[in-house]
Order: structure tokens, then sequence, then C-alpha cells
């Protein structure tokens, strides 16, 4: 929030892409008749609302699944955490004025005031149900308690997701006395670094781009063959990061579609409201009339100057390649971006004969469009064989 107590542009983004995900992942896990317990927490959930009366996370959260509880056979959990007594005091009063008469017997809300690294500990040390699917919404105060150990261990207690958000901009200004050892390794940013990335990790021995920094940190959250997903949300000179961790290739895709929202692939080449260098993924916010266009309420994002071509310079990389559908459909996903947004390109090369489809027989399939085929566990297993300059 900022000075006078209101939600900030990013802040709105952020929450926007939490509210647009919840419900699609909630879908997809209901669907499937092996989970029998959603649960999400949110370890830092302020007190609910800004001083504008405008909806925090916990709210949001909240509204969320109330509305999948009531339609789907499933038991729902929301566990929300401040350590301070005010906020979750406030936030249970808003809850319940709002809501009124609106609950479900099979959504059950959990206030708690601790601090999120015991919380945390004892959800992993008590996570015992092999059937139950949950997702942490990590959005702290600071970086200080950001710890990789503690992601690493509550994603491997069962199928788990993390969404965290990090102030990027207040720990990449300061890299530079990191490397130059003005500080100590007492100081907090110093011990974050050194924990999460390692004491020998490159940032230490060179200048790094603030791309190749947030690199480093998703790689660093990504373990144990975990999927990871970050992007910047940048609002005037301060970028933010979102880093994004699944063990499923469709959460990955349902993630970055909460951040593209509807967007085509002609809107996608035409408009460049999102930058994508070096494999990464920026969202650019104003508030106001500023805005390009209004995908995410009263933050807008804002037109985005980008190198035209983008998806075509991705498959130089398959030149020569031969790869199933599967993999193609990993690989785009990998480079921030979605099936929908190269399928027409696709379908160029398939007309220009840079590019083969066959079946698992070797038969070429000269009818299909090659987009239809992308998909996480698709009907049909084919090959791409790229060919041409």
């Amino acid at each position: 929030m900022n000075t006078e107590g209101n939600i900030q542009p990013h802040s709105k983004v952020k929450l926007t892409i939490l509210q647009r995900y919840i419900p699609t992942l909630i879908d997809i896990i209901s669907f499937r008749s092996k989970w029998t317990k959603i649960k999400v927490l949110d370890v830092f959930c302020g007190k609910g609302f800004s001083s504008n009366g405008e909806e925090g996370s916990a709210i949001r959260l909240f509204d969320c699944l109330l509305g999948k509880a009531s339609v789907h056979q499933k038991n729902f959990e929301l566990i929300l955490n401040d350590i301070d007594q005010n906020n979750t005091s406030s936030v249970r009063n808003h809850i319940e004025e709002k809501f009124k008469g609106s609950t479900v017997k099979n959504l059950t809300v959990s206030y708690v005031n601790s601090d999120a690294q015991t919380l945390l500990e004892q959800e992993i040390k008590n996570s015992k149900d092999p059937l139950e699917f949950k997702f942490l919404f990590y959005d702290p105060f600071n970086y200080k308690s950001t710890k990789k150990s503690l992601f690493s261990s509550f994603l491997e207690t069962g199928r788990s997701e993390v969404l965290i958000f990090i102030p990027f901009s207040n720990i990449y200004r300061f890299l530079k006395a990191v490397r130059e050892k003005t500080w100590n390794d007492e100081h907090g940013l110093v011990s974050y670094l050194k924990e999460n990335l390692g004491e020998k990790h490159e940032i230490f021995q060179r200048e790094v781009t603030e791309n190749e920094f947030l690199k480093a940190l998703e790689d660093a959250y990504s373990v144990n063959n975990f999927r990871s997903t970050s992007l910047f949300i940048q609002e005037k000179q301060n970028r933010y990061a979102l880093i994004f961790l699944t063990k499923s290739p469709k959460g990955q895709e349902v993630f970055l579609e909460a951040c593209y929202k509807d967007l085509k692939e002609d809107e996608f080449k035409a408009n460049r409201i999102y930058s994508i260098s070096d494999n990464v993924l920026t969202l650019k916010v104003v508030d106001g009339d500023q805005g390009q266009r209004d995908l995410f309420g009263q933050s807008q994002v804002s037109q985005l100057d980008d190198d035209l071509g983008l998806t075509e310079k991705l498959f130089q990389e398959m030149k020569g390649k031969t790869v199933t559908n599967s993999d193609l459909y990993e690989f785009i996903l990998s480079k921030k971006i979605l099936p929908k947004h190269v399928k027409n390109l696709l379908y160029s090369m398939k007309e220009n004969n840079k590019l083969i489809i066959k079946d698992s027989a070797g038969v070429v399939d000269s009818k299909k469009k090659p987009g239809l085929y992308l998909a996480f566990n698709p009907d049909k297993k084919v090959m791409y064989e790229f060919y041409g300059n």
C-alpha cells in the first residue's frame, strides 16, 4: 500500500492475477476425483482492505473459495495468517459482514496469528493427507523471510503450488554493495542472497542485469523438478516480481493465462502490451487514463516497445529438430507464452513446408491444424519436424 493506505497499481495487478488463477485452479482440481480437499494459505493477509475500501488478498481469496465451494463437492480450507491480531480481527469482521448468510458447510476459515515461518513449519510437519491439494500465497512485508528451504519443504509435502511476491527493485539496487562487500555477512540482504543462491553464485562475482538476477531467483526457488514461471510487474521505475512454482505443465499454462487474460495471437504480436526479453515477461502498469487498455481493472497495462516477430524468433530454436507435441507444448510455456499465441505461426510454417506433422506410425497429417495438438496430456501423440531457413 502507499503512504495513504491505498493499494498501489502493481499490487492491483498482483491481486487480479491471483483472483483469476485460483478459480480456474479449483475447477481443474475439483474435476479430478483424487483430491478430496483444497487448502489455500495467505500467510501475510494484512487487514483485508485498504483505506479507501479496496479489498486485499484475504477477502478476494475467501470470495473465490466461497463461490467454488458452493458448486464443487470438495472440502475447502482457507488459512488467513497475520502476526498482528488486529489485522486478522479486521479480516474476520469484514468477511462476516460482507458475506453474512453466505457460508457453506464445506468451507472453513482459520484465522491465525503467527510468524509465517513458524506457521509453514507447522504446516509441513502436520501435512499427512495425500489427498489434500495446497496453494500458498506468499506476499511478505520484506524479503528476509523468503527462504528457499521453506518453499522446498512445503512443496514436497504433496501436490502443492506456491506464488511468491518479491519487492525486486529494493533488492537489486543494493547488489553492488553486496558484491563489493560494503556490508558484512550479518546484513539481512547478504544472508538472504547467500541462503537462497549460495555463496559462490555469480551475482557475488560480477555485475548482473535485472533479467539475470530474476532468472537466478527463479532457478533458486525452482527445486526438485518443480516448474517455475517468473515475471516483472513494473510501476514507474520500480519492478516487483512474481514467481510461481508448480509440478504441473497445466498449472504453468493456467497461470500464464491469468497473466495474459484473453490476449489472442494477433493482439499478442500487434499491441505489444507485454514485453518479453531474455525470456523474462514484464507487465508495465500505470494508474489512471494513461494505459493502453484496461486488462487489470483500475490498473492498466501500458504498451511496451519490444522486438517484433518474437514468436518467429522463438521457433528459430526449433530448426532442424523433431519433437513431440508434449515437448513442444512445454517448450512454448518455458518461453512465457501460450500455445494460442503461436498457432497461426505453426499453420503458416506447415503451409510453407517448414513444418511436417506425423503420427506415431510416421504417417503425415496434412489436414489438422498444428496448434490443436498442443495440450496438456494430449489425446494423440504426434511428432513435429521443423525445416527451412
